[in-house]
């Protein structure tokens, strides 16, 4: 499976509108994909250390299932500069669409630069 970095983004913001400070308490419906792609990229946001959550193998599912998630410290960071939706197309248009293979850090610091000429941060 691909990565698909506006599904990694719609997962971080949907986590960080949770107002329970438990965190969310199953994976969140993502409109236009179904668990598995969800559970894929959950995955991925785990192993980088954006969400921090309870993982189960344990249902029977061929996939695994993330309960009471949370952001981690980086996954705020990365959302406080993805999360505004001009900043968010303007890096599609010029970074991520061109560019075949792009790293984590790489795109946070375009987007930290891009926030940064905004927003003035």
């Amino acid at each position: 499976m691909k990565r698909d970095m506006d599904l990694l983004r719609s997962i971080l913001i949907k986590v960080e509108s949770c107002e329970d400070p438990s965190g969310l308490d199953r994976m969140p419906a993502v409109e236009g994909y179904d668990e598995a792609e969800v559970s894929y990229h959950m995955t991925l946001l785990h192993d980088a250390g954006l969400v921090k959550a309870l993982v189960s193998d344990e249902s029977g599912a061929p996939y695994p299932e993330f309960l009471q998630i949370n952001l981690t410290w980086d996954g705020h960071e990365f959302l406080s500069v993805a999360k505004d939706d001009s900043v968010w197309k303007k890096a599609r248009e010029k970074f991520l669409i061109p560019v075949t293979k792009i790293t984590f850090d790489l795109l946070l610091g375009y987007l930290k630069g891009m926030a940064k000429e905004k927003f003035g941060l």
